[in-house]
């Protein structure tokens, strides 16, 4: 969570200028030439002001009252800002606004939200920076019973060169009632990026649109800033730095700090550089490399290859971890697929889902596993398992390999063999040549050959290991080969859902 910049005057602390209680309504024209005495060069256009809107962005070219977010793309005419574009409602609950503490409503807890629903905006000449708070505002109709507090900060670092700030404190609703939305949620889903309004150039949040991701703002990492829920990007000579040009195969060298990079569309190689960095591929089939820091690399739609290199390097595939597979490779690398995606992936420590972390040896762990229990259902019951089954015996062989109290392969085995769906249908009392038989005749699917009989007899014989027999006979090279293509089908359904994350 990072906390709104409150030090700005003012009876709140967010300056004195603020927009009147609306829906959909924009500020008159605020000429900034104080601040940006070069003018704000965005993307080689050069601007002296902007426009203040009540649903969560700036513009330049004209007040934008849309309240439907559309995706920030090439095919946006207004040049725009957005932190969180969404049907904000600053309205009050009573119907008439006749002051402003009407819709006055709790600050949000742990910040320095003040609780007015309104968006105030701040010109500060002498840190020439100009401040945007949308704070603790509801949404559409007239709904307060969650709000969000966040910010926009545009820092002139002169000749027309600015940062771009992004600042979360509190996100609890995506989507107004006239988007689609329930209880401030679901429907079309609330959007952050920029866009210079000449389809060329523009920029959207990878998981912009994603409501798990749109809520966690407030608590994400993936940014230039060390501040959890702070989102920088620097824009030198109109360009912002780490951004590749749209269906160009661009080459992004990263600078010693925490850098931002998009290759969006195209064949693009980006590298990082010192710091902890966040590099997304985009669309096409790219190269990515962390280099030092702690980074994060997604690769987007296509074949892409990351490269982590030094630090604690993350994968990130948030939105599909349902649909993932991950596999280990003789060279030490992983192979991540999913629908339109397959990533290998080199010195990468993490993969990033919404609700946590996993780490790749444990993901292919996972896997390995799931395709062992697999095997083990169809062996001994003739049936794959169901995803409750498989779950609880993973994480108990899961739990064994971190340090706890869990199950072997073999203890799972025996445990199998001790069931009373196993003993339904192989027995409740055979001996040992009656149970290798069986073993032959449910599972190869044929007659014990003499050899092969003699050999497990005197095998049991010597250890009546059950189930380690189990898991020899569902291992062989025989029954893997017989049922591959089965395994193989009900594992592209079987999520990485329900097992531990750290």
């Amino acid at each position: 969570m990072a906390n709104l910049i409150n030090n700005l005057g003012g009876t709140f602390g967010f300056g004195e200028n603020y927009l009147s209680r609306n829906d959909d309504s924009y500020s008159s024209y605020i000429d900034l030439s104080s601040i940006f005495e070069n003018g704000i060069n965005f993307f080689g256009e050069t601007y002296t002001g902007l426009y203040v809107n009540n649903n969560g962005n700036v513009t330049f070219g004209y007040g934008l009252s849309n309240y439907t977010p559309t995706v920030i793309g090439g095919n946006f005419s207004n040049p725009i800002i957005a932190p969180f574009w969404a049907d904000v409602d600053t309205r009050s609950t009573n119907w008439y606004d006749s002051d402003i503490s009407d819709g006055y409503v709790t600050p949000s807890e742990g910040g320095t939200s003040q609780g007015t629903n309104l968006t105030w905006y701040d010109i500060d000449e002498v840190n020439k920076t100009f401040t945007v708070t949308w704070d603790d505002v509801g949404y559409f109709s007239r709904n307060t019973e969650k709000v969000n507090a966040f910010q926009l900060q545009l820092i002139s670092t002169g000749n027309g060169n600015f940062d771009i700030v992004y600042r979360y404190e509190d996100i609890n609703w995506t989507t107004g009632d006239a988007s689609y939305g329930s209880n401030g949620l679901g429907g079309t889903v609330a959007r952050a990026g920029f866009s210079a309004g000449d389809g060329l150039n523009y920029h959207e949040f990878y998981f912009s649109g994603d409501q798990n991701f749109m809520l966690n703002l407030d608590e994400n990492q993936l940014t230039s800033s060390s501040e959890s829920g702070v989102w920088k990007y620097s824009v030198n000579e109109g360009s912002v730095i780490g951004m590749g040009l749209e269906n160009n195969d661009d080459t992004i060298i990263g600078t010693p700090s925490n850098d931002i990079m998009d290759g969006r569309s195209g064949n693009d190689i980006l590298s990082g550089g010192l710091g902890d960095d966040t590099i997304s591929g985009g669309e096409g089939d790219d190269i990515l490399y962390g280099n030092e820091g702690n980074d994060s690399l997604i690769g987007g739609n296509g074949s892409n290859q990351l490269f982590g290199g030094d630090g604690i390097d993350s994968a990130l595939y948030l939105g599909i971890r349902n649909t993932l597979d991950i596999s280990s490779n003789d060279n030490g690398t992983f192979t991540v697929t999913s629908e339109d995606i397959e990533d290998i992936l080199d010195s990468i420590e993490l993969i990033s889902f919404d609700d946590g972390d996993m780490s790749v040896d444990y993901a292919v762990e996972v896997r390995e596993n799931q395709e062992e229990f697999a095997r083990f259902y169809n062996a001994l019951f003739q049936r794959l398992p169901d995803n409750e089954g498989l779950s609880y015996w993973v994480n108990d062989l899961i739990d064994t390999s971190l340090g706890g109290g869990g199950n072997t392969i073999q203890g799972a085995a025996q445990a199998f063999a001790d069931s009373h769906e196993f003993q339904e249908l192989y027995g409740n009392d055979v001996n040992n040549s009656e149970f290798i038989n069986l073993l032959y005749q449910n599972i190869l699917n044929r007659q014990a050959d003499t050899g092969g009989y003699n050999y497990w007899l005197n095998e049991i014989g010597s250890t009546n290991d059950r189930g380690g027999m189990i898991v020899n006979f569902a291992n062989s090279e025989e029954f893997i080969n017989n049922t591959e293509n089965e395994i193989n089908q009900y594992l592209q359904e079987v999520p990485l859902d329900d097992y531990i994350l750290i």
